[in-house]
């Protein structure tokens, strides 16, 4: 069974376009690890 699911997800600032499409299927027990560059909305 799936714990989170997304489809077709896109983001953008402005006219440029970061994320077009995304789809992502994470199942129960499982973990998913994001890094991102400090001071691109991350919490310390």
């Amino acid at each position: 069974m799936d714990a989170i699911v997304t489809k077709n997800i896109t983001k953008s600032y402005g006219k440029h376009q970061v994320l077009k499409g995304i789809n992502l299927n994470i199942k129960r027990g499982k973990y998913l690890l994001c890094l991102v560059k400090m001071g691109l909305g991350s919490q310390p």
